[in-house]
């Protein structure tokens, strides 16, 4: 069979931006400040959004080469994504995953040349067919807010894997109360937009990290494992932390135009509808790396399955 028929997988960059189309119409056409909809805030975009928009398409290397480049070329790493994943060690965990799928790749890519049986390419197809739906996720909108600890730990267990996302769980509960349980706010107190707006990136940026974190230990434990696991446990993970994402740019958007002193101010200035859409453009970032990071993951699914046949013939 030739390996060309499964490599590469569709990267996640091509992803069609439905969560960024769904927030921006949402809390454009609701702000009391963003008055004419979403093509003006859509047009709002600032040239380092609309830069980092276009870094993954410019680069056909790994997703952690580009992330460590747009970093160190961004001055206000306060505010930059790729900056805040690293310092969350997002990195240390994209990278791994990098090497356990190129490892994978060469596995699988050598089983393919060599030959394998009906069996195993109905299971590869089952990763593959897995993998694209993912691609046509749709945004939850106005949905009742979900139990994300019941959702994630559900999901986890049903791997058969040993391992708990506490990590994962505990950052999500920490993040999703500010700024109500946060020591700088009290009650009535009015943050400015600025603070709003770089907490809301922090917070992306270190749940995407720890999204990564748990799908490499997905990834590490895929290998060691005796027999190929379902992948449909794994898919159902992501959605829940695409959700997630989901959850906590709408939660920054609205206290962005509800809670800040000088949020008319900063309306009237076009900085607000600039800060919502690079928050809008961040949680679009968010949702790729997690998505990459499901990519990386399926090619050791992959090799799982073939290794599994070998011993099996073995």
């Amino acid at each position: 069979m030739d390996p060309r028929q499964y490599y590469p997988m569709r990267p996640a960059r091509s992803v069609k931006s439905q969560v960024w189309e769904s927030l921006a119409a949402d809390i454009a056409s609701g702000s009391k400040y963003v008055v004419n909809g979403s093509w003006d805030l859509f047009e709002s975009i600032s040239k380092k959004t609309l830069d980092s928009l276009n870094w993954s398409e410019q680069h056909n290397g790994n997703l952690s080469v580009v992330v460590r480049e747009h970093s160190r070329n961004d001055e206000a790493l306060e505010e930059n994504f790729a900056h805040l994943f690293e310092k969350n060690d997002g990195m240390v965990h994209l990278e791994g995953l990098e090497m356990l799928s190129a490892t994978s790749v060469q596995r699988v890519e050598a089983a393919l040349i060599k030959g394998v049986d009906q069996e195993v390419t109905d299971k590869l197809d089952v990763v593959r067919v897995t993998y694209e739906q993912l691609f046509e996720v749709q945004p939850e909108g106005d949905k009742p807010e979900s139990n994300f600890e019941a959702e994630v730990s559900e999901a986890v267990s049903k791997t058969g894997f040993p391992y708990k996302a506490d990590k994962l769980i505990q950052t999500e509960k920490r993040l999703i109360i500010w700024p109500e349980g946060s020591e700088t706010f009290t009650s009535g107190e009015k943050l400015q937009t600025k603070v709003i707006f770089r907490q809301g990136v922090m917070s992306l940026a270190e749940f995407t990290a720890r999204c990564m974190e748990t799908l490499h230990k997905m990834g590490q434990l895929v290998l060691v494992a005796g027999a190929a696991p379902d992948i449909k446990p794994f898919f159902n993970l992501v959605q829940v932390m695409f959700k997630e994402i989901d959850s906590l740019t709408r939660k920054y958007a609205t206290h962005l135009k509800e809670f800040p002193a000088d949020a008319k101010q900063a309306a009237e200035a076009g900085d607000l509808q600039t800060m919502l859409a690079d928050l809008f453009m961040e949680a679009k970032s968010a949702t790729n790396f997690v998505h990459e990071a499901f990519r990386l993951l399926c090619t050791v699914i992959e090799r799982s399955i073939v290794s599994e046949k070998d011993k099996t013939a073995a």
